[in-house]
């Protein structure tokens, strides 16, 4: 299987998410706050789409796992449904590394569209 790669740094900054959750008109999965997903949320800067998190049914879960190489498989998962109703699932440690990886509704068949690396550095807060 061929697979594009992009190398890119984070552009969203991990925060909480204030404002109920609009249900999602896919039967593939709900929407959730990042608490929920116990993932990052994406907080919208003036106005701005962001990435929601989600939760994937699990038969429908499985069969997009089946697409990613086997070490995104076994890492720690979080999935979002972008802006353009496509899906994006983060695998690996937001301190540090991990991968993007693409999926795109063809049809009745939704398919893997690439990956892109991502690299980030945490810093504690100061409380």
């Amino acid at each position: 299987m061929r697979r594009l790669l992009f190398l890119t740094l984070p552009v969203a900054v991990g925060g909480c998410a204030t404002a109920p959750v609009e249900p999602s008109p896919n039967p593939n999965w709900v929407r959730v706050s990042g608490e929920q997903a116990g993932c990052v949320s994406y907080s919208p800067r003036r106005r701005e789409a962001v990435d929601l998190n989600i939760i994937l049914k699990p038969e429908f879960e499985e069969a997009l796992s089946m697409q990613l190489d086997e070490a995104d498989r076994k890492a720690s998962k979080c999935w979002y449904e972008t802006p353009s109703g496509t899906i994006r699932v983060f695998t690996g440690d937001f301190c540090g590394g991990g991968t993007n990886n693409f999926f795109e509704q063809q049809g009745a068949i939704w398919k893997f569209m690439g990956t892109q690396l991502s690299s980030a550095t945490c810093h504690p807060t100061k409380g």
